[in-house]
């Protein structure tokens, strides 16, 4: 991540500046969605978290340093110590030592997840305000002639003094009004969109590598721990089989996070053109619906992180690497 730090502060700024205040167009709703994103993104760090704590109990139990004078204590991991770690003080002065290590990687590990998956988050949050925006188009195009309208009127009443508009003249001021305001609309969604697109790219380019090193390592070791226990099922105690147990299911709920958040991206991004064609275009102009068909086609086509442009970051891939461990 340390590589892309530039993008990781373009997306940052993209959060504070409210993604260039097109987020104000809807403070109704804003609230409600906000509120839901959150307790949605709560549920997946909480699960990450107990996973994570888990492990690490039941390392930490596994070790028995809780018995100092148990001839069988053992580390979190075999190290190279310059002492004999046969004695009680070099024994806890080491374990200390792992402990520390242990934990930094853990909460290494949880914030790395939060910080990449929250952006993917970050991301559907955003398409769902800009899915109602888009729906609520011609409310947006109304409100705007509806004022551009009245401070016309009002300034002819203040410098001519005409208090009557013929109405031929006013329903062709109000057409071109109209027109007006339907080009700035549609220009403002397509930069925005834009916009979206670029930053899920930069999200594409910082997760490529972290998805596909996190999958293939999984991989790897999901079939390591479901072989340890297969083997230490009626061989060993009860914790080293819950040892693995845990590991097994931290290294499955740190997956499945990634690959969750990659295909809600994927619909969230999909229902776009439901958006478009809800947007009440059969009542606007001609030029409106042409636009409006390009954009569609346009929104038609999701938006896949690819995890070293080869696998794509959904629910299938995730449901075609169990099936692949199952044959293996």
């Amino acid at each position: 991540m340390i590589y892309f730090v530039e993008r990781i502060n373009r997306l940052l700024v993209a959060v504070e500046t409210k993604f260039k205040n097109f987020e104000l167009k809807m403070s109704n709703k804003e609230s409600q969605l906000k509120s839901q994103s959150q307790r949605g993104a709560l549920i997946f760090i909480k699960l990450v978290t107990f996973t994570v704590f888990s492990v690490h109990v039941t390392y930490f139990i596994s070790s028995k340093c809780y018995l100092p004078f148990s001839e069988t204590k053992t580390m979190y991991f075999d190290i190279v110590l310059p002492f004999r770690s046969d004695s009680i003080f070099y024994y806890y002065y080491a374990f200390t030592f792992e402990t520390v290590v242990v934990v930094i990687e853990g909460l290494i590990n949880i914030s790395s997840i939060v910080i990449a998956v929250g952006f993917v988050h970050i991301l559907c949050y955003e398409m769902d305000i800009f899915g109602i925006i888009m729906e609520n188009m011609s409310d947006l195009i109304s409100q705007k002639g509806m004022h551009r309208k009245n401070s016309e009127n009002r300034r002819s009443e203040c410098n001519l003094g005409i208090y009557r508009v013929f109405e031929d003249k006013s329903e062709m001021a109000n057409l071109e009004c109209r027109n007006t305001h339907c080009k700035h609309i549609v220009k403002e969604i397509v930069d925005h969109h834009s916009y979206l697109i670029s930053l899920m790219n930069d999200v594409q380019s910082i997760l490529s590598f972290i998805v596909l090193d996190m999958f293939v390592t999984c991989e790897f070791m999901l079939c390591l721990c479901s072989f340890q226990i297969y083997q230490i099922y009626s061989t060993t105690s009860f914790v080293s089989l819950m040892k693995n147990i845990c590991m097994l299911a931290a290294l499955i709920v740190h997956e499945f996070v990634y690959f969750f958040f990659g295909q809600r991206l994927v619909s969230k991004t999909q229902d776009l053109h439901r958006s478009v064609y809800f947007c009440e275009w059969y009542n606007e102009t001609k030029s409106f619906k042409n636009s409006m068909n390009i954009v569609h086609l346009r929104m038609n086509k999701p938006f896949t992180i690819l995890a070293g442009k080869i696998i794509p970051v959904t629910l299938a891939s995730f449901i075609t690497m169990f099936v692949g461990l199952h044959w293996s």
